[in-house]
């Protein structure tokens, strides 16, 4: 919607918003409800922006995390450099998400920095996503209920969990793999750094992809973790001269991680209903966990330096992650199509009844105009 809505549909909607909030402050939701624009294919390349700008902070982490840990490794005290490095960044991370629960707002009726008008054209410019900006702080299970009986919630906590198992085996041994390619234990925390480089490139990729390209989220995830799954590889095949170009197979397959937030803006795109999304959300986290549990439990000391068993735990953790994709695609592709068979194209509907629809609350099962995006 390109025009301002009048005085009277902006008291409305500011009255709409006070009554109640979206509780739910993940990341994909505070992204979603605060920087909707007003075209649809605008709409979803911002999320897609927006969340790789967010992840931006991960490859950043890992760049500087060398550095940072090199420093705490220095530290001579009564206890392992180890514990120093957790109690460090664990104060951090803790003060920081204390200052985030009482400045960052949950939904544009909180949002301070934003005056009753700009509230209102807030709420109005997210229309166009068809997930739903009203929340009357009711938790409704028949939502639940209806994520568990979705083949997306359930498709995508699997890719989830299968992408994991090489998040959780590369963070437990990343600096253990590189120092048995044959470089010093603190050297080897210096060159875990250009995994950031490659997460950030990565990002740029997608980012850019997704915003001149429709309908290339799936394409740019799957092309992310092919990437991972070339790197682990060169890490498993390569001989063990060949120690650089081994570590470029590890650097390489740190590109898969850009499939987190991507994954969470499919979730902010395709998933309509507060509580549905939570659920969503839950299940896909739960699968988050339980990868980064299966992944180090597949590295064997006996099996140093090479650990074969792990590295092919992590290949099949890659391979089952574009399976679970293509699959997520054609169920997209096939919904869409019958949507359009059974209602009629997506934008053949009113403004109004648009913003009804999204007024509503609705899942994206119960809006007939809602369309997911691939």
């Amino acid at each position: 919607m390109s025009e301002i809505m009048d005085e009277k549909n902006a008291a409305a909607d500011v009255g709409a918003m006070e009554k109640g909030s979206d509780s739910d402050i993940k990341v994909g939701d505070v992204i979603e409800v605060h920087a909707t624009p007003e075209e649809e294919a605008k709409v979803l390349a911002k999320i897609d922006r927006l969340m790789c700008v967010w992840f931006i902070g991960n490859g950043v982490a890992n760049l500087v995390a060398g550095l940072i840990a090199y420093g705490i490794g220095q530290i001579s005290g009564s206890l392992a450099p180890w514990r120093y490095l957790f109690i460090i960044l664990g104060a951090i991370t803790v003060c920081w998400g204390i200052v985030l629960f009482f400045l960052l707002p949950d939904s544009p009726s909180k949002a301070r920095f934003l005056n009753a008008e700009e509230k209102a054209v807030a709420l109005h410019r997210t229309i166009e996503n068809k997930t739903g900006i009203m929340d009357e702080n009711t938790y409704k299970v028949q939502q639940s209920f209806e994520a568990l009986k979705d083949p997306q919630a359930w498709l995508l906590a699997l890719f989830m969990f299968s992408v994991n198992i090489a998040n959780g085996g590369t963070t437990s041994f990343n600096s253990i793999i590189i120092h048995d390619f044959g470089f010093s234990p603190l050297n080897s925390l210096l060159l875990q750094m250009p995994n950031g480089l490659f997460q950030l490139g990565g990002l740029a990729f997608v980012s850019i992809c997704s915003t001149y390209l429709r309908n290339t989220r799936l394409f740019c995830m799957t092309l992310m973790i092919l990437f991972g799954l070339i790197g682990m590889i060169m890490v498993l095949s390569l001989p063990s001269e060949q120690k650089f170009a081994r570590l470029g197979g590890l650097w390489l397959s740190a590109m898969w991680a850009v499939d987190i937030p991507m994954a969470l803006a499919l979730i902010a795109s395709n998933v309509g209903g507060f509580s549905k999304r939570a659920t969503v959300n839950g299940m896909m986290f739960i699968g988050y966990c339980a990868g980064n549990i299966v992944g180090p439990q597949l590295f064997f000391a006996s099996q140093a330096p090479r650990y074969p068993t792990g590295i092919k735990g992590l290949l099949s953790g890659f391979a089952l992650g574009v399976f679970f994709l293509c699959l997520l695609w054609v169920y997209y592709r096939v919904e869409n199509s019958r949507r359009d068979r059974k209602y009629g194209a997506a934008n053949a509907i009113s403004q109004d009844e648009e913003l009804e629809e999204d007024l509503s609350n609705k899942t994206d099962r119960e809006i007939p105009h809602f369309r997911y995006v691939r």
